[in-house]
């Protein structure tokens, strides 16, 4: 896919780079696996954060201007924030808008593609021994057995969005490490 107007400069390899999903992400199985992932996350965080704040809002209502206040709105803006944070770093690593110090790597230079790779490399290794201990506990029996103390919901329901969060953030990953790659193998047959 040649893009019109680019040069081959340092800059430009970098910025290019840096855009994970922008070319190549509905053309491979993968890719269609992480828009189709990355939409639902995005679905659930709005609804999840819309939820949040009705909750909130309700409970502060409640509590201040009819002295009654609803037991559960605090155990479920404790379950809907836990929600939203996870789903919301496994999108951070889709988008590439993870927090990060790029002082050292930004000097690479042409091998600033390799860093990238590590990085996102690094990521889903930690991801995959993360969702493996996120099955041993959601299926022990402490989890299994227990409900929440206000909603009376099994604990294993409000825990499922952590395995779950480290499933997308390895599918993730790995669309950044293909799109790193196909993008520098783009780069070099041009220059």
């Amino acid at each position: 896919m040649a893009m019109k107007g680019r040069t081959t400069s340092n800059s430009t390899i970098q910025n290019d780079v840096k855009v994970f999903g922008t070319i190549a992400d509905h053309t491979t199985y993968l890719g269609k696996i992480s828009c189709f992932f990355e939409r639902i996350i995005m679905y659930l965080c709005m609804m999840t954060v819309g939820t949040l704040c009705l909750d909130l809002i309700l409970a502060v209502f409640s509590r201040y201007l009819f002295q009654k206040p609803i037991i559960v709105a605090d155990e479920l803006a404790l379950l809907l924030l836990a929600n939203v944070t996870f789903l919301g770093a496994s999108l951070s690593v889709k988008r590439n808008e993870m927090v990060a110090v790029t002082i050292l790597i930004e000097r690479l230079g042409r091998f600033y593609w390799i860093a990238q790779a590590f990085i996102q490399a690094l990521i889903l290794l930690f991801s995959l021994l993360l969702l493996m201990y996120a099955y041993v506990w959601i299926t022990s029996p402490n989890v299994i057995n227990n409900t929440t103390a206000a909603l009376g919901l099994p604990m294993w329901i409000p825990y499922l969005v952590f395995p779950f969060s480290m499933f997308t953030t390895c599918i993730f990953c790995l669309n950044n490490i293909q799109n790193i790659v196909k993008k520098h193998l783009q780069v070099e047959r041009k220059t």
